[in-house]
């Protein structure tokens, strides 16, 4: 399916009400990278209060991502679009919402540190802070990406490489934060959580691109 017709199918009013509940969607994974990022930058200056309140945001931000997603689903159930159509849709919004998952395990992650009162050489949590900003930054572009579907192909693409540049940065990041882990002498039961959070973070970029991805299979699958 072309551009132009993927545009058609919102026009129709109960297709266009899946688009802004898409939307809508994308906004609170917004959200959880934002205050994900956010309860990093808190560790990181020693406030451990606010960023505790930061990873509280993060998982109210991906309960409510989980309310949309089954929204979404009743109204693509009910709606007029071909079951193949449907079904590709319905994988989008799940792949979305797998972006979520991932930023409240890292968050929870953070949280058991947090908690056990653990001391982490300085430098480590800036290294971290470099991820969760370009988490930031790539669902950023693919909320962009998708205002831009049906008005502005360029856009479109730029955004989707956008995404796909900071999906390999990350995975670099995380091979440079891994070795210094394992280079280091914290107590490996700390190693265990941080490289747990580690993990969720290349995850949450991981499932951004992946949703970049199969919105281009969208629009060009027929074109």
């Amino acid at each position: 399916m072309n551009e132009k017709a993927l545009s058609s199918w919102f026009r129709k009013r109960r297709e266009s009400t899946v688009l802004d509940t898409a939307k809508e969607h994308l906004l609170k994974i917004l959200d959880a990278a934002r205050d994900m990022d956010t309860a990093i930058k808190y560790v990181e200056e020693g406030d451990n209060p606010n960023a505790l309140k930061a990873i509280e945001r993060v998982c109210l931000a991906e309960k409510a991502a989980d309310n949309i997603e089954i929204r979404m689903h009743e109204s693509l159930a009910t709606g007029d679009l071909p079951p193949k159509e449907r079904e590709d849709l319905m994988h989008l919004v799940k792949r979305q919402d797998h972006v979520a998952d991932w930023l409240k395990s890292a968050a929870m992650n953070l949280q058991i540190l947090i908690e056990a009162g653990v001391k982490i050489p300085p430098g480590t949590w800036a290294m971290y802070r470099t991820m969760t900003l370009k988490a930031v930054s790539a669902v950023t572009a693919l909320k962009a990406l998708m205002d831009s579907l049906g008005a502005n192909n360029q856009d479109v693409a730029r955004y989707a490489g956008d995404i796909d540049r900071l999906e390999h940065e990350v995975d670099d990041d995380y091979f440079t934060v891994k070795k210094n882990l394992m280079l280091s002498d914290i107590d490996p039961r700390v190693i265990s959580v941080l490289r747990d959070l580690l993990y969720a973070l290349e995850n949450s970029l991981d499932n951004v691109k992946e949703s970049s991805e199969l919105i281009h299979i969208l629009i060009t699958a027929s074109g």
